[in-house]
Order: C-alpha cells, then sequence, then structure tokens
C-alpha cells in the first residue's frame, strides 16, 4: 500500500470533520451553554468512534462493509427524501 493513503485519508477526514462540527455549532440555540453544547458534542462524537472501533475488531470485513453500505445508503435516502 502507498504510504500516502492514510495520510490523505486523515486530512479528508479532518476536513469533513471540521465542517460536520460546524453544521452543528449553527444549529446550537442561543440559549444553550457553548462550552456545555461543545463538550456533550465532543462526549457523542468519541463514544460513537470507540463503537465502531469496538465493532469494527470484533465484525467480519463483510459484515462490515454491508454495515457501511446499508448507512450509505440510508444517507443517500435521506439526503434525497
Amino acid at each position: 500500500q502507498p504510504r500516502w493513503r492514510l495520510p490523505l485519508a486523515s486530512a479528508a477526514a479532518a476536513v469533513f470533520a471540521l465542517f460536520h462540527g460546524a453544521a452543528h455549532g449553527q444549529e446550537m440555540l442561543l440559549t444553550a451553554m457553548p462550552l456545555a453544547y461543545g463538550a456533550g458534542m465532543m462526549v457523542a462524537t468519541a463514544a460513537l468512534h470507540a463503537t465502531g472501533v469496538l465493532g469494527g475488531r470484533k465484525l467480519h470485513k463483510a459484515w462490515l462493509r454491508a454495515a457501511g453500505a446499508a448507512v450509505s445508503l440510508a444517507g443517500l435516502g435521506l439526503m434525497l427524501g
């Protein structure tokens, strides 16, 4: 595998994460406490990532691909619906 794949994928994930976080920041209510809101978002994100990593270690690759395809199709359905 080329050595540039991991840094490129990491940079792409960081860019998407930045825009995703900014979108959630725009959704924040004016009455919310920004530090508490941000801390909650970080804890939830860490929990989701940990679940994905643990699930990836336990599940077979074919199941992971099927789950990824299902999530992608659900997202596409939400986007188009």
